[in-house]
């Protein structure tokens, strides 16, 4: 026959245990996952800037962290920490050449897109200041006015499409390089280790304060 006996002071111990994790992870997780998130941004933006060739910088600009949730209750009811990365396509003069960064028709433009691609190089290209701001922009000749119009007409009445066949040059969108699978697997496997391992250490550090 075997008998098991449940020690009292033991129990009483273990009941106090749970009761000090239950009121003092969630205070404890929400500071680890703050600080986690920071570095899963960080591990975002240095997997970006292995593959496209843009600055640490420009990449950070399109990423945010956001914590929401009721972090006071004792079950993090709704709680949620989210990296999140939005954007536009990016203008094409960010990859330039800074040696192509002049005012005049240069006689080429080159663009390197991806880290380990090709340099692409681009003629009748030319950079000048945006309408709307002072971001210099990289902009190639088009005829953007294919219709018929009025000899007569006054030159500076045509429609501006007519008179600035200009267009302003963009390329990929940061988001859709970062959403490849290759990408998000490294993102999310390096992220989950970093959480774990946050979290494993709050439960200790809850554990060793009692």
């Amino acid at each position: 026959m075997i008998s098991v006996v449940i020690d009292e002071q033991s129990y009483k111990a273990m009941q106090d245990t749970l009761k000090r994790l239950r009121k003092e992870l969630p205070k404890a997780a929400v500071s680890v996952m703050s600080k986690s998130l920071t570095r899963v941004k960080q591990i975002l933006v240095d997997e970006t800037y292995a593959v496209i060739n843009l600055t640490k910088s420009r990449i950070t600009e399109d990423v945010t962290t956001e914590i929401s949730g009721n972090i006071a209750s004792e079950n993090l009811s709704g709680f949620r920490a989210i990296v999140r990365s939005t954007g536009k396509p990016v203008g094409l003069i960010n990859f330039a050449s800074p040696k192509d960064w002049a005012w005049q028709n240069p006689t080429n433009i080159r663009v390197k897109i991806f880290r380990n691609g090709q340099t692409t190089t681009f003629k009748h290209a030319f950079i000048a200041p945006g309408r709307s701001s002072r971001t210099l922009h990289m902009w190639q000749r088009e005829a953007l006015w294919k219709k018929p119009y009025n000899p007569r007409m006054a030159y500076w009445r045509m429609p501006h499409a007519y008179r600035y066949p200009l267009k302003r040059m963009t390329t990929i969108r940061i988001q859709d390089e970062q959403a490849k699978p290759e990408m998000t697997g490294k993102i999310m496997a390096q992220g989950a280790s970093i959480v774990i391992k946050d979290l494993d250490g709050a439960i200790t550090g809850v554990l060793d304060n009692g």
